[in-house]
């Protein structure tokens, strides 16, 4: 059934009857929203509730607006809802956001504006609150609500409190009465929610209220006193500790077992506690409200004892009222105290305490304090001294000698002896070492140590070291940051590795893991992700030799949190409300109150900056623990002071008092008996000072002063003042502590140094003293001051413009006078002092995973084995997972990007939004801008050299690099090893949780699920794959021992290196053994060429950390085993051959090319400097024997007599090393060679001009070859010139060691050519011409060296160099034939497909053939003494040019060297050819200037050493040629520079970079000039390729960028501007007529040919360097040339 419209709108009430139905809108709300904006967040979700409900959304968020300006109905319904607003904020918040005319919508958005938009000042201002809100009288309740409204205010802010803080905040601002139920609550698995923590504290603020307080019969006008332990039945103290401990607190107490008092609260002895008199006293409980109103009130407090008395025992028994102020005092029985409170959080149950006359207790009280057997260093001793003579040796009664204590009173010495520093490795005497039975410690004056040991003392607020005083060497270190004083400790012991046959211990874990923090393997043990069996047993060397990256400031941090948040009271001090304990000369700390064991020093050297951060941290948590776990508060009782009786009868008690301060290392507390030197006086009547023979000295005031005569300001903070001392004296360890500061003392004084920077602070000779006072500097004189005050910028460039600091501190010492303040900026100061600003904290926060992403490139200092240089990494920034791939060259990030980029789209369906980088080269490029405008994707550089700003990335480089050492070092692999030690760092680094990611995994945040770690091992250890399915035979082993290098990123396997064969094997069935590195005991073989063979992968790893290989183990069912990472290479196949020639080719014995070590030369014979030291080598004599052989056998020469009239040429013997393009060495050659330069013309030679193929030439032929895909060989003539006949007469010498016996005076006649004559090369090559020419082949008439063979579809090159020989045909029969045919005629040698022809590596692959002059470019660095030298990124300068100017080189003959040297190098690099054809110019004078364009030429080499060129398959077709000219580009000439290129194809073959003969009037004309050049060498190619059968029918086009000679080349009408060219120029205008040539325009951004005449900028010069094809050397691929 329908319902009809009426019925419809009667069901659906509009906005205005809903609006206008509530009335009493208040009813909606329980508060009312006020500034402070605790419930802003209820607040709007309450009112949005309320307008959807009423229909209105609209008016508040813009969507609904009036029909027209004057629509009452909308204005109805929008001031309804603004009076909501009325009804539900307060006064003053209206104020701020309402006016006259604002609709709702307004208001919305001004609330919006005010509580959301200022969120950073509304941060600060909460999180101010939130953390100093405390309960004070308020409830559980109000304490817990009130701070997690402030948490939720936080949270609007963007700056949300997790529940864990919030809790343990609110546990840090409570009482102390709530302490035990802190500890519970921070012990409670898993840690209680915000509610479970509001529950428990209600339920003891309930209990606290619920006891009702006791009450006993008022005391006595006598203090009482009570033990620490309840009373047994028969009326003795129960004493729940071991005999041990009871016979420890009796020996420093000095009790008997018959007298076991000991003195009050001394280190460890429960303090006294007074009940006031005649009030009161409460029954303590656990849970008992602290009493403020009156001081009767009693709190009970636990004092643990001293971690360097008791080890880890807490102190045990009673404790005595110390005696009356020098009265003698009885021994006497304990008096009970009340037991302290139980440690373990649980309420504990006092006994009733039990009082004893305060009178009587004091008449029976001992004066001898308990005794230390330790030594203790004391600046405040002036002898030795002890009580104990069974350490002392040559001991000598001694009856006249007293020590005086701090009080004055004297204790007599009873003998005098020798002994040695205890515990020291050096020997380190005490001598005249006082001993009186009378004392509580033994001391070592430091002033007497200093001196007769020749040594200094430093002390800082860790311990002590003793350094050589000559050489400052580091003697011995004693830590004892736990102590108040300074002992003389042993050494801890070390413990050593953990067995390896304990399962999976810590250690092993620790390396399987990547050496990572202890914070992070415990949360991993925590979560139980691995079972580890034991804890760590020893130091990890591999990570302290790898990491030590803490900042020092960290002392600073933890030294001003121990003085400023109370630790310094709690651990190293006295707490200045309690009893101080007793001790030497002080009173001693009240040591942390710890329920764990205390941490001991554990190291015996001398503490670096580096050890004392990790010292603190460790010490910090304790800290952290005692904070949470205890009650600082104590109710002393002060005993009556009297007078001390002297130890002897006739001796005074008073000794004079001294003003000075002394530095004294055996006061635990700074002290003076001169309270006018003092501020802030404070009324101090509980605290007492123990002298050296226990007697007690009265404290009245505690204040503060400075060190006097100190120019800077060092501190002393709460000082004791007694008006019963007789020195001043500054606790050593308070001061270091209060000041952040070191003291070290010598034999003429002390030294107060900066803890942090080592920096002198204030320096105070003492020698003529016997301890250490402070006195004041010697006067100084200052200068006069001028007749009037100078102003602050005369005086502030007088000073040489110091800091304002030191400015001030000179004006307030009135050093110097000045008249007025700084009146502006000191430009000076700012050009020559800038120092960069400081880094804020990044904002920056995703929400998302790839919604930005951090990289940055590494440069590694060495090539890995796969010849890895560098790696990019790639961080997402939402869930911190890495990737990283390592490359070859720094141009392939951007393709690897572009990988990465399609790996995220595919696997995760999503595309980067951000990406940020630094301002390199690698990413800041037109590729990486085009393709990011292109996607999308926006891009973040950080400023030029501004690395902080990519610090994200900048870290995590530091990170993995720390990991990768680290491992690395574990393995004791080398460092080429490093990109497999990267990739399994990398892959544990995504396994481990991170801090900024609440300790998830960076892999469990991207993939939602928690990885596993039973795959991990540890890298580099000794493992056992199975390779039964590739074993030779079923009686070979079935495994071999290898070295582990990490997860296959490709499969589900392990990568193990076999030390056998030296191969790379992955398998998944493989044993390790994780506590044994084989690589150390493993001798590579001798040679060279079978370590430098070594087989990895060299192919970029894919994503490494692609979690399919590593979240899970390897399934056995998908895993093959494989001999090596990367399949070797199959042999050429062999070509078809007729000729009678052995070669590498016919038995299929070609090798892949192997990249090897130039540097191994230890097995090669050196060259020898004469003939007859090479006959004394093997392999230099079987090298000379074998060049006799060849000449011998070719019948070189017949020995005749000598005649009268002849000229005869001489000789000798040249020797080389001829290595492969590999660098390897193929074999020793000696060469007999004639001196021809005694040869004379028309004598004995006529003719020496012998044709050599040109560049152009070959390079056009290759690129022909390609191009047809024709193979390629190359042929070496064994001993050329013997084989060219000579037509004069010439006579030589007999070679030197070949003398014939029995015709020494004959000579030889030579009937063949001999390396040397002038004529060889042309008689070598008339014989080679005459015959190649009798098997069909044609000379060329462009080249001469280039014969041509052409029958029907059979054709054939051939190339001739001398005795090298490049030949390529139509087909590998045509080869053959060829080759058969010139071995029959010369001994040849067939070296295979082109491989290394006149010094040049040939590499062909599928894109085509590479050239590369590699090799022969480190040659050259390695002559020039610059192999290490710093690359630069342009071989010219944009802009110097080079002028005859400067001072003449040293070396001129270097610089030829060089400069022809580089010459050849352009043969493969045009990217060189201006820069070198500058240096070249001149040759014949080099100056400086010169010699510094060169070797920038050498640095941009060494940066582009495997650059080469590239010959690509394209058509041949047509010529392109480039011209430019550089006008009057030479200084002195003025004479222009014009260059050209020219391309085949696709290919460049030809180039050139020349100055012109003539200086040109125009641009034009220079211009004009170079393409006439240009178009003389395409006419020439035209030539070549005709008579190669490659004629061209289209018109070769010749690029200009001057508009003027494009037009001069082409119009035929004489212009005035061209009447002074020569006429031999203008046949370009010929060839453009004739349609051979066309001359065309280009602008100047396409003009290539200008890299060859002016330096160019490095981002143009790059981008033209590409255009002529000069590319890094292509991946390798099978195939033959």
């Amino acid at each position: 059934m329908t319902s009809s419209p009426a019925s419809s709108t009667l069901s659906s009430p509009t906005a205005s009857q809903l609006v206008f139905a509530l009335t009493n809108v208040y009813s909606q709300f329980s508060f009312k929203l006020s500034s402070d904006g605790s419930k802003y967040k209820l607040w709007r979700r309450i009112f949005l509730d309320m307008c959807k409900g009423a229909k209105v959304y609209g008016h508040i968020t813009g969507k609904s607006k009036p029909v027209s300006d004057n629509d009452e109905d909308w204005e109805a319904i929008d001031s309804r809802i603004k009076s909501w607003f009325y009804s539900t904020c307060d006064a003053n918040l209206l104020q701020i956001i309402s006016s006259d005319d604002c609709t709702a919508k307004d208001l919305w958005d001004k609330l919006d504006e005010f509580f959301l938009n200022n969120k950073m000042s509304r941060m600060l201002q909460l999180q101010e609150q939130f953390r100093n809100t405390k309960k004070g009288t308020s409830s559980i309740t109000d304490f817990c609500h009130n701070l997690k409204n402030l948490a939720d205010a936080l949270a609007d802010c963007d700056s949300k409190i997790d529940e864990i803080e919030l809790v343990m905040q609110i546990l840090r601002q409570l009482p102390p009465s709530y302490h035990s139920i802190v500890d519970v609550i921070t012990n409670t698995k898993p840690f209680p929610s915000f509610l479970e923590a509001k529950n428990m504290l209600l339920l003891h603020e309930s209990r606290e209220e619920s006891v009702e307080p006791h009450t006993d019969t008022p005391l006595t006008s006598s203090a009482a006193l009570y033990s620490s332990t309840p009373s047994a039945p028969n009326g003795k103290p129960k004493n729940k500790s071991n005999k041990g401990n009871q016979g420890h607190s009796q020996a420093y107490f000095g009790a008997s077992p018959h007298a076991p008092p000991a003195q009050p609260g001394l280190l460890g002895a429960p303090p006294v506690h007074s009940f006031g008199t005649g009030a009161p006293q409460p029954s303590p409980t656990m849970f008992s409200a602290p009493q403020h109103p009156s001081p009767h009130t009693f709190h009970p407090s636990p004092v643990p004892s001293s971690p360097y008395l008791y080890g880890q025992h807490q102190s045990p028994h009673s404790v005595p009222v110390p005696p009356p102020y020098g009265q003698p005092i009885q021994p006497s029985t304990p008096v009970p105290l009340p037991p302290q409170p139980s440690f373990g959080g649980h309420a504990s149950q006092f006994s009733q305490p039990q009082y004893t006359d305060l009178s009587s207790v004091f008449q029976a009280m001992s004066v001898q304090a308990p005794q230390d057997n330790n030594f203790y260093m004391d600046s405040g001793a002036t002898r030795h001294m002890t009580f104990n003579q069974g350490t002392m040796h040559s001991l000598t009664p001694c009856n006249s000698n007293f020590i005086q204590v701090g009080n004055g009173a004297m204790v007599p010495a009873r003998y005098i002896g020798h002994c040695t520093l205890p515990y020291s490795s050096y020997p380190l005497h005490l001598n005249n070492v006082l001993v009186s039975d009378k004392l509580i410690k033994n001391l070592i004056s430091v002033r007497r140590f200093t001196i007769d040991n020749s040594v200094s003392v430093e002390f800082d607020p860790f311990g002590f070291t003793v350094k050589d005083l000559k050489t400052g060497s580091f003697l011995q270190r004693c830590d004892s940051d736990h102590h108040d004083l300074y002992p003389v400790l042993p050494p801890a012991p070390r413990s050593t590795l953990a067995s390896a046959n304990v399962a999976v211990s810590f250690d092993v874990w620790h390396r399987r893991l990547g050496h990572p923090g202890a914070a992070i393997f415990q949360f991993l043990v925590s979560r139980k992700f691995i079972a580890c069996s034991s804890q760590s047993s020893a130091l990890c060397h591999a990570y302290a030799l790898a990491d030590c990256d803490s900042k020092i400031d960290e002392i600073e941090l933890v030294m001003q949190i121990l003085r400023n948040q109370g630790h310094s009271q709690a651990y190293f001090g006295v707490l200045l409300i309690s009893t101080p304990q007793p001790g030497l000369l002080g009173a001693p700390p009240v040591t942390p109150l710890d329920r764990g064991p205390q941490p001991s020093p554990t190291c015996s050297v001398p503490l670096s900056i580096p050890h004392r951060i990790l010292f603190i941290r460790r010490q910090c948590r304790h800290l952290r623990t005692f904070t949470a776990t205890s009650s600082p508060h104590t109710v002393p009782v002060p005993p009556p002071t009297a007078t001390l009786q002297p130890s002897t009868p006739a001796m005074s008690v008073q000794a004079p008092q001294d003003n000075n301060f002394y530095m004294d290392s055996g006061a635990t507390r700074d002290m003076t008996f001169n309270q006018g030197t003092m501020h802030s006086l404070t009324p101090c009547n509980s605290n007492f000072i123990q002298v050296g023979n226990g007697a007690m000295v009265p404290a009245r005031y505690i204040g503060h002063c400075t060190l006097p005569y100190s120019s800077y300001p060092l501190h002393l903070n709460n000082v004791l003042v007694s008006d019963k001392l007789i020195k001043n004296l500054i606790s050593v360890r308070r001061f270091t502590i209060d000041n952040s500061v070191s003291v070290e003392f010598d034999p003429f004084g002390f030294t107060v140094k900066d803890l942090k920077t080592g920096s002198f602070l204030q320096r105070c000779d003492s020698d003529h003293h016997d301890l250490y006072p402070v006195l004041p500097p010697a006067p100084r004189s200052t200068l006069a001051s001028a007749n009037v005050a100078v102003s602050f910028d005369v005086w502030h460039r007088r000073l040489g413009h110091p800091g304002a600091a030191i400015f001030q501190f000179l004006v307030s010492r009135k050093f110097i006078a000045c008249s007025s303040q700084s009146s502006a900026l000191c430009h000076a100061c700012q050009l020559g002092k800038h120092c960069r600003l400081p880094f804020s904290l990044s904002t920056t926060k995703t929400s998302r995973v790839f919604e930005l992403i951090h990289s940055d490139l590494w440069t590694s200092p060495v090539i890995s084995l796969s010849g890895f240089k560098y790696y990019v990494l790639f961080l997402d920034d939402f869930s911190h997972f890495l990737w990283v791939f390592p490359l070859r060259a720094k141009s392939e990030v951007f393709d690897v990007f572009k990988t990465f980029r399609a790996y995220v789209l595919n696997q995760f369906k999503t595309d980067i939004q951000l990406f940020q980088c630094d301002n390199g080269r690698e990413f800041n490029n037109q590729s990486f801008l085009d393709f990011f405008k292109t996607h999308g994707i926006k891009i973040r550089f950080s400023c030029p050299y501004t690395s902080p700003q990519n610090g994200k990335a900048e870290r995590t480089i530091r990170t993995i690099n720390n990991t990768l050492r680290t491992s690395l070092i574990q393995a004791s692999l080398p460092p080429k090893f490093w990109v497999e030690a990267l990739l399994s760092s990398v892959h544990t680094f995504n396994l481990l949780p991170s801090t900024t990611i609440q300790y998830k995994t960076p892999f469990e945040v991207l993939f939602g699920f928690s990885p596993t770690y039973s795959h991990l091992r540890v890298f580099g250890c000794l493992c056992y794959p199975n390779t039964a399915p590739t074993a030779p035979h079923k009686l070979a082993p079935r495994s071999s021992a290898c070295v582990y290098l990490g997860p296959s990123t490709d499969h589900r396997g392990y990568r193990c290196l076999d030390l056998i064969t030296q191969k790379v094997i992955i398998s998944r069935h493989v044993v390790f053994d994780e506590t044994h590195f084989p690589f150390p005991d493993f001798q590579p073989r001798p040679s060279s060429e079978d370590y430098d063979s070594f087989d990895v992968d060299d192919s970029p790893p894919s994503l490494s950390t692609i979690p399919d290989a590593v979240a899970t183990p390897p399934e056995s069912s998908t895993f093959t085993s494989s001999s090596s990472a990367e399949p070797s290479q199959p042999p050429a196949p062999a070509t078809t051959s007729g000729h009678p020639m052995t070669t590498r080719s016919r038995t299929g014995s070609l090798k892949p090319k192997q990249i090897f070590n130039l540097s191994v030369t230890s097995d090669i014979s050196p060259i020898p400097r004469s003939a007859a030291q090479a006959m004394c080598d093997p392999h230099w004599r079987a090298a000379m024997d074998a060049e006799m052989a060849a000449i011998i056998s070719n019948y070189t020469w017949d020995l005749v007599p000598k005649p009268s009239d002849a000229n005869i040429v001489g000789n000798r013997w040249l020797f080389r090393h001829k290595f492969d393009s590999n660098g390897r060495l193929e074999r020793y050659k000696a060469r007999l060679v004639a001196q021809g330069f005694s040869q004379q013309p028309g004598l004995d030679f006529d003719d020496t001009f012998s044709p050599v193929v040109k560049p152009a030439t070959i390079r056009t032929v290759l690129s022909i070859s390609i191009s047809r895909n024709w193979p390629i060989h190359q042929l070496d003539v064994k001993n050329a010139f013997l084989h060219g006949d000579l037509t004069e007469t010439v006579y030589m010498r007999q070679p030197p060691g070949y003398v014939n016996s029995s015709f020494p005076d004959h000579v030889c006649r030579l009937r063949k050519a001999l390396y040397g004559l002038k004529q060889a090369p042309r008689a070598w090559y008339h014989r080679f011409a005459v015959y190649i020419s009798s098997l069909g082949f044609l000379s060329s008439k462009t080249d001469t060296s280039l014969f041509t063979y052409h029958r029907g579809s059979d054709t054939i090159y051939l190339l001739l160099y001398v005795d090298d020989i490049i030949l390529t045909a139509s087909s590998p029969t045509l080869i053959s034939m060829v080759i058969s045919k010139l071995s029959s005629e010369f001994p040849m040698s067939d070296l295979g497909p082109l491989s290394f022809f006149l010094g040049i590596a040939a590499s062909r692959s599928k894109s085509g053939l590479f050239l590369s002059q590699s090799a022969f470019a480190q040659e050259i660095l390695a002559r020039a003494d610059m192999a290490s030298c710093n690359p630069c990124s342009t071989p010219a300068d944009t802009k110097t040019k080079l002028a005859v100017d400067g001072e003449p080189v040293p070396d001129p003959t270097l610089y030829r060297s060089l400069a022809g040297a580089l010459q050849y190098l352009t043969f493969t690099r045009p990217d060189i050819a201006y820069a070198v054809q500058q240096v070249c110019l001149f040759m014949h004078d080099p100056r400086l200037p010169h010699l510094n364009a060169l070797k920038r030429i050498l640095r941009y080499l060494k940066g582009t050493l495997s650059l080469g060129l590239h010959l690509k398959a394209s058509a041949v077709d047509r010529l392109v040629a480039y011209s430019d000219a550089d006008w009057a580009g030479c200084p002195n000439t003025r004479r222009s520079t014009s260059g050209f290129c020219v391309y085949l194809g696709d290919n460049l073959v030809s180039w050139s970079s020349k100055r012109q003969h003539v200086v040109s009037r125009s641009s034009a004309e220079a211009e004009y000039r170079g393409i006439a050049n240009v178009v003389a060498e395409t006419a020439w190619l035209r030539n070549l390729l005709l008579e190669l059968c490659c004629p061209l029918s289209r018109a070769t086009v010749v690029f200009c960028d001057n508009v003027s000679a494009m037009y001069l080349a082409s119009n035929p009408v004489q212009h005035q501007r061209t009447k002074h060219v020569e006429i031999d120029l203008h046949f370009v205008r010929e060839r453009v007529a004739i349609g051979h040539v066309r001359v065309l325009h280009v602008p100047s951004a396409y003009q290539y040919a200008d890299i060859f005449t002016k330096g160019l900028p490095t981002s143009l010069f790059l981008d033209f360097r590409d255009s002529l094809n000069i590319r890094l050397p292509p991946d390798q691929t099978t195939g033959v040339c």
